[in-house]
Order: structure tokens, then C-alpha cells, then sequence
């Protein structure tokens, strides 16, 4: 008989005295010129295909591996290095990212610092493969980072056919790498490697001398068990709202908490915190957190259009007959707030009030590119609703000349105002300055005159 025919029948032999097909196993790659080996078991190599020559090429018989190589990889959690580079080079750019990873299930989980997001996944010839996974960005001055296709493949270094690490690439062809209030867009492939988690979650929190209206947030270092709780105790007790901070939601992890309240003013916290990581590793809290604290309570405003003695104001500010040539807005004093400067009003209900109004101008260093938005919020203590102020009408530009050199324009009278509806006695008036920087778009923060302050 042909030797080529004989040939196809050894390999016919060879293939039907395999193994036992296993669901965590797959086909072992054919040898150049020969065939497949089998399905191995339970993620063990199946066996070599026959190698038989055809076309009288001499075939290398490849072992069939039931996953990569033959090395097993389930659903577990890792701690993730990717090392960073950038084509065309971009300065100040991120050199590495890092984050944790766990695949539960059909869903990946990333995560570093308050920061997670998921996709689905699949785990396929001894791999991760995960579609359209959201990196966490770490330092990388990036909008996103988003691989559309990432195969993490098992590697064994110990021999006993178990996955101990991960390794990985990624080219991603059209990054927006954001620098300053402009950006370009650059090739960036990452080298990733991974390791199984064995590292302890951490809880932190930075919050001392805080605008109540600000909230607190606390943010752990890894995605962490939907179970975990954690609590502020000293001044008063309260228990934070996890928040899962990631765009589809994972089910069973979360990375943030944030009070649900608006804290009093001049108190004083610790956290307190149980639970785990997704590995099982228990929750600590990071040594170098401060006790948290809200800004000291400067008493209470009477309103009285700023005419008395100023109280119940914290902040940069003082009241002031006028500036310039332009006179205080209402009676003898308005409050003035510099440009660069930010302010904390203390009001006390007296029974139903609930409307808050008071009205503000606009003082500018350039007319026509006059900017007097700022951030303007307002909510009552203990409740849960804080609410922004818009002027009641558009902004207009500086139209009226001050006679002062520093802030020479001045823009018309807004009105502001707001329903507070929660109940309780204390109400906040927060107002700072939103994202604005001289060399953006010609943004100039404003100074404010404040006046007419009432809550009714």
C-alpha cells in the first residue's frame, strides 16, 4: 500500500485511541503535515497528533492541551502590572498601570483606587478572553483606555499544571492623551503580567476641615465584597452607602462609599470598617488616613443684608460699602468675595422658611470675557439633597466700568435662588469657584457682591 495512504490511516488510528474528550480541555494543535492531537482530560495534554508526512514533508508531532499548554486557569483574583509605552512618545505619560483583576463567573472585574469597571469574559484555551474591558488609569493622563479584545494566558512556572501566573499584550491605535486643555492621539501598547492576589485591601479617606456640601467619600484600594460596611463614628454615627463606581455594575463588588447625609459643622470622625476583597483577603484601613473633620462652625448669619456685625461666614470674604465707583447693591453694605476665594454661609430656620434667595454682581478684569459663575450650593444638615443655584436669567458681560484698575468691569444683578424642602434647622450656603484657569479658553474666575441674603 502507498505509503501516504498508510500514512492517513496511522493518523486516523492515532486520533480515535485518544483520550476522553473533557469540557475543561481542547484540541492539541496538528504537527506540520499531521494531525490534532486529542482532547485531553480535565485540562491535562491530550495526545500528540501523528506527525505522518504528506507530500514527503516530515511532520513534528504537537501535543493536544486542554487549555494553553495544558495549564488549567479558573475564575480566581490577581494583582495586575502593565508596563506602558506610547508611539509617537508623549512627555509625562504614564510608564505602568496596576490594578486587580477577578474573574467570577462570566464577568472580569478591574479595579484600583475608587476606580472599577467589568465586561464579560470567557475563559478559552487556557485564557481570559475578556471583550471591551475599561482599564483603570492610574497616573496615565489618558481619556480612556479601553481594549476591545484582551487574552490573559495562563502560565505555569511550577510544573504542576496549574495557572500561578497571567501574561498579556494590548495595542491600543487610538488613545486621547489629554495634556493641558488639549490633547492628541497616539498608539499605546501595554505588557501585562499578573500574579494570584495576595495582597490586603485598604480603605482611605482624606478628608479633614471639609465642606460639609462636599460629602464624604472613602475609596478602597481594590473592588471589595458588596457585604463590606463601613461607618463613621464620633460626633454622630453613620453608616456610608457603597457605591459600585463602574458602568455595567458587577454584581457582588463595589470600590466607594459616600455619606448619604450633609454633615453638622466642627465635627469629628473615624471610620470603621468590615468586609473583604474578592479574593477573601479582610479589609484595613490606611494607616495614613486622618480622622475626618468639617469645617468649624462660624456660627450663625441673621440676615440683615450684611448691614450688623458679620457672623455665621466662613471664607475669605468682609463686607464693603462698594468697589470702585459702583456702590454696595442694597443698603449700606453688600459681602464682598475675591476672585480666587470661597465661601461658607450658616443659616437657622425659625419655623417654615424654606426659600433661599440672595443676589450677586459680577466684578471682571476684562470686559466682554466677564465670568461670574461660580459654584453655587445649598442644603439643609442632615438631609440628603444638596442643591445648585443658577442665576434666575443667562449671565451678561461686563457693561459697566468701575474705575478700578485690578477689576475695571461689572456685570448686572443676578438673582438666585432655591427650595429647600428636607427637614431640619441648619441650612448651608456654599459658593466657590468652578474649573476655570486664566489660559483656558480666556476663563477668568470673578469677584462677587453679595447682598440681600434671606431664607423665608
Amino acid at each position: 500500500m502507498d505509503g501516504r495512504i498508510w500514512g492517513v490511516v496511522l493518523a486516523t488510528w492515532s486520533l480515535l485511541a485518544c483520550g476522553e474528550t473533557s469540557s475543561d480541555g481542547v484540541a492539541g494543535a496538528a504537527g506540520s503535515g499531521g494531525d490534532a492531537g486529542a482532547v485531553g482530560s480535565s485540562g491535562d495534554a491530550g495526545s500528540a497528533g501523528s506527525g505522518v508526512a504528506i507530500d514527503g514533508l516530515a511532520g513534528a508531532a504537537t501535543a493536544g492541551a486542554a487549555g494553553n499548554g495544558g495549564v488549567h486557569l479558573g475564575t480566581g483574583s490577581w494583582e495586575v502590572t502593565g508596563v506602558v509605552t506610547v508611539e509617537p512618545e508623549q512627555a509625562y505619560f504614564c510608564e505602568k498601570i496596576d490594578f486587580a483583576l477577578t474573574v467570577d463567573g462570566d464577568t472580569i472585574t478591574v479595579g484600583r483606587d475608587g476606580v472599577m469597571h467589568s465586561a464579560p469574559v470567557q475563559i478559552v484555551d487556557g485564557a481570559y478572553l475578556a471583550t471591551s474591558l475599561e482599564l483603570p488609569k492610574g497616573s496615565c493622563n489618558a481619556d480612556q483606555l479601553l481594549v476591545n479584545q484582551l487574552r490573559l494566558h495562563g502560565v505555569d512556572n511550577d510544573g504542576d499544571g496549574e495557572a500561578d501566573a497571567l501574561e498579556a499584550t494590548a495595542t491600543l491605535d487610538q488613545v486621547y492623551i489629554v495634556s493641558g486643555d488639549s490633547g492628541t492621539y497616539a498608539k499605546v501598547s501595554i505588557a501585562f503580567k499578573a500574579l494570584p492576589d495576595d495582597s490586603q485591601p485598604k480603605l482611605s479617606a482624606h478628608w479633614e476641615m471639609a465642606n460639609p456640601l462636599d460629602r464624604v467619600e472613602v475609596i478602597a484600594s481594590e473592588p471589595v465584597d458588596a457585604s463590606t460596611k463601613v461607618t463613621l463614628t464620633g460626633t454622630s454615627t453613620l453608616p456610608l452607602v457603597a457605591t459600585q463606581v463602574s458602568d455595567p455594575p458587577p454584581s457582588g463588588a463595589v470600590i466607594g462609599f459616600y455619606s448619604s447625609q450633609i454633615l453638622p459643622l466642627g465635627g469629628t470622625w473615624q471610620l470603621e470598617a468590615e468586609g473583604k476583597d474578592l479574593a477573601g483577603h479582610a479589609l484595613a484601613l490606611d494607616a495614613t488616613s486622618s480622622p475626618l473633620s468639617t469645617l468649624t462652625d462660624p456660627g450663625v448669619y441673621t440676615p440683615d443684608g450684611f448691614e450688623g456685625a458679620l457672623s455665621g461666614v466662613s471664607g475669605s470674604s468682609q463686607t464693603v460699602t462698594g468697589y470702585g465707583s459702583v456702590p454696595a447693591i442694597s443698603g449700606e453694605h453688600s459681602l464682598w468675595l475675591e476672585p480666587s476665594s470661597q465661601l461658607l454661609i450658616h443659616l437657622r430656620r425659625q419655623s417654615n422658611e424654606k426659600n433661599l434667595h440672595f443676589v450677586v454682581r459680577g466684578f471682571a478684569a476684562s470686559n466682554g470675557q466677564v465670568n461670574a459663575t461660580k459654584n453655587v450650593r445649598a442644603g439643609v444638615v442632615g438631609g440628603t439633597q444638596v442643591v445648585t443655584l443658577e442665576p434666575k436669567y443667562p449671565l451678561p458681560e461686563a457693561r459697566d466700568a468701575t474705575g478700578d484698575v485690578s477689576l475695571p468691569w461689572v456685570g448686572g444683578v443676578l438673582e438666585f435662588d432655591a427650595v429647600l424642602d428636607e427637614p431640619g434647622q441648619d441650612v448651608l450656603l456654599s459658593i466657590s469657584n468652578s474649573y476655570c484657569q486664566d489660559f483656558f479658553f480666556g476663563c477668568r474666575p470673578s469677584a462677587w457682591m453679595i447682598d440681600d441674603l434671606t431664607l423665608e
